[in-house]
């Protein structure tokens, strides 16, 4: 059987080409919430200077062009998302690997000390899954964690909060009132695949605080002010926007063998769609057609066609 020479190459960098700006699916805003301790599930594998093992988020969050049902959680102030990524007490947020990640103090951090003549406070990391779908929210809660690991005069509370309509938001509650000092070395903020130059929203406090995707500001020594709040919410979208994100298949189809080809389709609008059609074409020759499936707003689907060439040679 002779090979068809699909290009399947220039699909694939047009689709790299949608997810390159995180701005597409995250706009940051900072405002104030009080701030509200939770009693949840401790991580132990997060308390002390250690990443865990994957913690189920109790429903699927969409983030950036994908889902995740799990996350890591690491002592030093962010998690990962999904079961990849184990980010170390190195804050990166312009990272290529260490990416998706969401970090609310991105340092040496220490989560598991107890009360002694050197340490005032306790401190532990823990979970909370809370509301009713489609509304729920998963808390990630690092209660008196001390700054700069052997810093007994500086320690943070604050939370990681994830939303089932795939926002996110960061609360900061009291902290000892003093500053690590500049050993301290902190990034606040959020990436997401592929990661590097505008796939990351990197913030630095202030009045207002201000978000970059061009330059990470990962020299952050002082507290954060109690009742602080950084969300980064999804943009509101046009009601009906759907856009084909990504295509995966063989680039080497056998003529007159039927090959499988998905199409990731992301709705970007605000309502829902269930009357579509997903194609594969060649120019303005379609070669193969679908109904798509149903998909809820901010989320992504993936359609699976099937083609079966019928003719050898190059073609796009």
């Amino acid at each position: 059987m002779k090979k068809l020479l699909f290009l399947i190459s220039l699909l694939l960098i047009f689709s790299g080409v949608l997810i390159a700006d995180i701005s597409e699916y995250y706009e940051f805003s900072a405002g104030t919430q009080t701030y509200a301790e939770i009693t949840g599930t401790p991580v132990t594998a997060a308390m002390g200077d250690d990443v865990s093992t994957v913690v189920d988020i109790g429903f699927s969050f969409t983030y950036g062009t994908n889902a995740y049902t799990q996350i890591k959680i690491s002592s030093n102030g962010v998690i990962a998302l999904g079961t990849t990524a184990s980010p170390s007490l190195t804050n990166n947020l312009t990272s290529t690997t260490l990416c998706p990640v969401v970090a609310a103090i991105w340092d040496d951090l220490h989560t598991g000390r107890t009360v002694d003549g050197t340490y005032p406070l306790a401190s532990s990391v823990q979970t909370l899954l809370q509301g009713s779908a489609p509304n729920r929210t998963f808390t990630i809660q690092y209660q008196n964690a001390y700054w700069r690991y052997n810093e007994a005069a500086s320690w943070v509370n604050f939370q990681i909060v994830l939303k089932e309509n795939g926002s996110i938001d960061i609360l900061y509650g009291p902290g000892s009132g003093a500053s690590p000092g500049t050993s301290a070395t902190a990034s606040i903020g959020i990436n997401m695949l592929p990661g590097g130059t505008g796939n990351y929203w990197s913030v630095t406090p202030g009045s207002p605080a201000t978000a970059s995707n061009t330059a990470e500001n990962n020299s952050i020594n002082a507290q954060i002010p109690n009742g602080t709040k950084y969300s980064f919410n999804p943009p509101i979208g046009v009601p009906n926007d759907l856009s084909a994100i990504a295509i995966t298949g063989s680039t080497t189809p056998t003529s007159g063998t039927s090959t499988q080809y998905t199409v990731t389709v992301r709705n970007r609008g605000s309502n829902p769609q269930t009357t579509y059609s997903v194609k594969l074409m060649n120019g303005d020759t379609e070669l193969a057609t679908v109904a798509g499936p149903a998909i809820a707003p901010g989320t992504n689907q993936p359609v699976v066609l099937n083609w079966t060439p019928t003719a050898t040679g190059p073609m796009t």
